[in-house]
């Protein structure tokens, strides 16, 4: 079967016996395609490392761009808020170009009562008028309210003001607030309002428009303490009673006066007396001089009263009386028995001593009670 076709039962291969007898099949012959395959990654390393080479930026992949990183801000550094310290500090410095360039003019003009709409006017009275004073005579810096103050089209703000070096005025390490309002057109903060929201702390004695005044030797400190009667839950003052003296200032025949008043309004309060005696008594003291001589020895009266005031009560509701008419202040005398003993009792102590505080403070110049009592300080207090 020499010229016959034959396929080899294992590797399936078809040949003619003659041609193959006595030989071999050789396997095949991979040598070209692995040194293809060699020569290929040869060339790809040495395409990456030419690139490498020519340059030092590092390569990006298809489709990436960079993008500049945008600035972070806080509420104190964002330009906003310079801008806020910016028109703040124009004040100061009379910068009335950075002035009308941050400021809604028209609407800060109404808010301080000026009647021109010229805007050089308005400028003018910001510059002067007493709600900027401090901006204009301490330090400023301004900060946002909010992240949201950042991005909207109108915000709000505050304006730290603290002494400047040497100012004496005010209490050292003390600050104050000032809450502005602004709109913002473009990137231009204009700002429509202003409001001093905390005051700084000043000095003893340096706060304009503070009375100082001298306190009664003669009277003891008053303590605030809670009190609670038919007027409600309140805070006064009371100083513990103790002998008073006659005015220094009065003149004998005001001393005397003064004695005849009180001996006469006492007088008054025995049973069965004459109604009409209170009011003799009293209408003698009409000047401010003839109050200042007068109140004392009431006062002294209640002192002597006040270990009894049970059974010195009627005394004490005349006594009391009077100094209301003289002054125009009350103490809330409770004049009716509540039926508890222990109550009346400290009611009416409460009373005088409340009566010993107001003469304390007002001991030189009765008109100076009409003032609110906020700007009111005495020696040695502390400005309190």
């Amino acid at each position: 079967m020499l010229d016959e076709k034959i396929e080899c039962t294992e590797c399936h291969r078809v040949f003619f016996a003659k041609v193959t007898a006595g030989k071999r099949v050789q396997p095949p012959d991979n040598t070209r395609m692995y040194v293809g395959f060699g020569v290929a990654i040869v060339a790809i390393i040495a395409i990456f490392a030419i690139s490498s080479q020519g340059s030092d930026t590092p390569v990006r992949k298809p489709g990436t761009a960079s993008t500049p990183k945008q600035p972070v801000y806080g509420l104190g550094d964002h330009p906003r808020a310079a801008q806020l310290t910016q028109w703040a500090q124009s004040l100061a410095s009379n910068n009335q170009l950075v002035l009308k360039s941050h400021s809604d003019l028209r609407a800060l003009g109404q808010q301080i009562g000026e009647a021109s709409t010229d805007p050089a006017a308005i400028m003018a009275a910001l510059l002067a008028h007493e709600s900027t004073e401090l901006l204009r005579t301490m330090e400023c810096r301004a900060t946002l309210s909010s992240e949201a103050d950042m991005t909207a089209e109108q915000g709000t703000g505050q304006i730290y003001v603290t002494p400047r070096a040497g100012d004496d005025r005010f209490k050292t390490n003390t600050n104050g607030i000032y809450r502005v309002t602004f709109k913002v057109h473009g990137t231009q903060v204009k700002v429509d309002s202003f409001r001093l929201t905390r005051e700084p702390i000043y000095a003893p004695g340096k706060k304009p428009g503070i009375v100082t005044y001298r306190p009664n030797e003669d009277i003891n400190k008053p303590e605030v303490v809670e009190i609670s009667d038919s007027a409600g839950t309140r805070k006064v003052k009371e100083s513990e009673p103790a002998p008073v003296p006659h005015y220094k200032g009065a003149t004998p025949e005001q001393r005397a006066l003064a004695d005849e008043v009180t001996a006469g309004i006492l007088a008054a309060a025995e049973p069965g007396a004459d109604g009409r005696l209170f009011n003799r008594a009293t209408l003698k003291v009409r000047s401010a001089e003839d109050k200042k001589a007068a109140i004392p020895r009431v006062l002294n009266a209640m002192y002597e009263c006040y270990d009894d005031v049970v059974a010195n009560h009627q005394r004490l509701i005349l006594l009391d009386r009077a100094l209301y008419q003289w002054t125009g202040y009350a103490v809330n005398y409770p004049s009716a028995p509540s039926g508890n003993t222990e109550t009346d009792i400290k009611r009416r102590q409460s009373c005088i001593r409340q009566w010993f505080a107001f003469w304390y403070r007002y001991h030189e110049d009765l008109s100076e009670f009409f003032d609110d009592s906020e700007n009111l300080e005495g020696e040695g207090d502390g400005g309190k």
